[in-house]
């Protein structure tokens, strides 16, 4: 149902529809934010994945990325050099769609120690 047609740009319609947005704010922020630009490794992986999937069936797309990243560390400059164009090219459309963006990282929360653990400590 949701397969691959072939041609790259067409990859943002094949995903499934998201739900309706839920009306809690931090929902909202999770759900339903801004993406990144994509980074060179991005672009190139979402080119070659059809690709690797077609010589190797039936793998899983962790496996997927680890070839497509011992495809990327041995490619010539000049082919990394091509992403990262595109990339930057990216990155203006990006910023021509979304003129107030700012990549906000997630806080972690602090981990809580185990009872084991903060026995040992005492």
């Amino acid at each position: 149902m949701f397969g691959h047609t072939g041609s790259i740009g067409d990859e943002h319609r094949l995903c499934k529809p998201r739900s309706k947005p839920s009306s809690k704010p931090e929902a909202l922020n999770r759900r339903w934010r801004t993406p990144r630009p994509l980074n060179p490794f991005i672009l190139y992986r979402r080119e070659r994945h059809q690709e690797v999937l077609q010589k190797h069936q039936e793998i899983s797309n962790n496996s997927v990325s680890k070839i497509v990243g011992r495809m990327w560390g041995a490619e010539p400059p000049y082919v990394k050099q091509i992403f990262s164009e595109r990339s930057e090219e990216s990155k203006r459309l990006h910023e021509a769609k979304h003129p107030n963006y700012k990549f906000n990282p997630r806080k972690n929360k602090p981990k809580r120690l185990t009872d084991e653990y903060e026995d040992a400590l005492e």
